[in-house]
């Protein structure tokens, strides 16, 4: 089994779920996709703040 790819994976869920209004799960995802590369900079430096604006 491939060990690439999943953080992308949960990157691309949470981007659908925040696109669908749906902030908590996203989070949930931009968060797990953090806990598999910590240094994924797409989600911590996109994603998240655009999160953070969108959910307000």
């Amino acid at each position: 089994m491939p060990s690439w790819g999943h953080a992308e994976a949960h990157a691309w869920v949470g981007v659908a779920h925040m696109e669908a209004e749906r902030y908590d799960p996203a989070r949930t995802a931009f968060e797990t996709a953090l806990d598999l590369n910590p240094d994924y900079g797409w989600v911590r430096s996109v994603l998240l703040p655009r999160l953070e604006k969108q959910a307000e």
